[in-house]
C-alpha cells in the first residue's frame, strides 16, 4: 500500500523470519501509531518518516529474554531538533512471540516497544525532558494533560516509576498513579494510549492528534493485576539482534524481572502481583 507523503508513515523491514500472519500484527500496530502521530517530519536518508526492522529469532526459548527494541539511527539536529529517530530495531524470541500471539498479549507488547522506538523515554534525558535523580518528568505538554486529569492546576511534573531495577524505573508513568496507561512500566491486559503518552510525543516535537489516542482517566483505587515487568529502552548504537553482546539476560523473580539497563531488553514473567 502506497503511503501518503504528507503524513506520518511507519515502514517495516521484516527478517525472513517474520510469517505473513506476524508481518500484519506490526503493521497494524504502526498503523495504531500513525493513527496518533500525524504530523510529517523531515525524511532522511530515504526514509519517509520512520523505517523499524523486525527480526524474530530463537533467543532462548519460552519464559527467558522475550526480546529488545529502541531506535537505532537518529536525525542530525540541524532538521530535527530533539533528533527524532530515523531507524528503529525490534527483536523477539519467536518462541515467546507463538505464546503472546496465542493469549492476545503480543498487540500491546508491541505498541509499547514503538513507543520507545519513537522516543518515548529513549529521548528524555537528551531532550532535558526528565530529573533521573527525582523520577520525574517535566515536559509541558505533558504536564497539561496531567492538571487535566487530575484537576489540580499547580502540578509542574509528573512521577515516574521508582519500582522494578533499573530499566523500567525512571522509564515509565509511575504504576499506581496511572494504571492501565499504555507507557507505564508493568504490562496488563488493558494498556491504554491515553492523553499522558500523547503529549510525551507532542514534547518531543511530533505532530499528534489528540482525538486519537484511548479513553483515560485516572484510576481511583489500585486493583492487584498480574503484570509483567518491561524495560525502558535506549538509543541501540550499531545495534545487532544476532550479536548476543547487545542483550541482556538476566534471572525473573516472582513480581518482577530483572536485567541490566538499556537496549529495552524485555524478560517474560512467570507470575506475581502488584498491589
Amino acid at each position: 500500500m502506497a503511503t501518503d507523503p504528507s503524513k506520518f508513515n511507519i515502514e517495516f523491514k521484516f527478517a525472513s523470519s517474520v510469517t505473513a500472519e506476524q508481518q500484519a500484527l506490526f503493521k497494524t500496530a504502526g498503523a495504531r501509531w500513525e493513527s496518533v502521530i500525524t504530523g510529517d517530519i523531515p525524511d532522511y536518508n530515504g526514509v519517509d518518516d520512520l523505517l523499524i526492522e523486525v527480526d524474530l529469532p530463537y533467543i532462548d526459548g519460552p519464559d527467558g529474554t522475550l526480546g529488545q527494541a529502541g531506535p537505532k539511527t537518529m536525525r542530525p539536529v540541524d532538521i530535527s531538533p530533539t533528533q527524532l529517530p530515523v531507524v528503529g530495531s525490534m527483536s523477539f524470541d519467536s518462541a515467546d512471540v507463538a505464546t503472546m500471539i496465542t493469549e492476545n498479549t503480543f498487540m500491546p507488547v508491541m505498541l509499547h516497544e514503538i513507543a520507545h522506538v519513537l522516543g518515548f523515554a529513549t529521548l528524555w534525558e537528551a531532550n532535558k525532558l526528565y530529573n533521573e535523580k527525582e523520577f520525574i518528568y517535566s515536559g509541558t505538554k505533558v504536564v497539561t494533560e496531567y492538571q487535566k486529569l487530575s484537576g489540580n492546576t499547580a502540578l509542574t511534573t509528573i512521577p515516574l516509576e521508582r519500582t522494578g531495577g533499573p530499566g523500567t524505573a525512571g522509564g515509565h508513568w509511575e504504576q499506581k498513579l496511572f494504571q492501565g496507561e499504555m507507557m507505564v512500566g508493568f504490562a496488563s491486559k488493558t494498556m491504554l494510549i491515553g492523553p499522558l503518552t500523547i503529549a510525551a510525543f507532542d514534547d518531543l516535537g511530533y505532530g499528534v492528534d489528540y482525538t486519537k489516542g484511548d479513553a483515560y482517566n485516572l484510576p481511583t483505587a489500585t486493583t492487584p493485576i498480574v503484570m509483567q515487568s518491561i524495560v525502558k529502552g535506549k538509543v541501540l548504537e550499531d545495534y545487532d539482534p544476532f550479536d548476543k553482546s547487545d542483550n541482556s539476560f538476566g534471572a525473573t523473580t516472582a513480581d518482577s524481572l530483572n536485567g541490566d539497563e538499556g537496549n529495552d531488553t524485555i524478560y517474560s514473567l512467570g507470575g506475581g502481583r502488584f498491589g
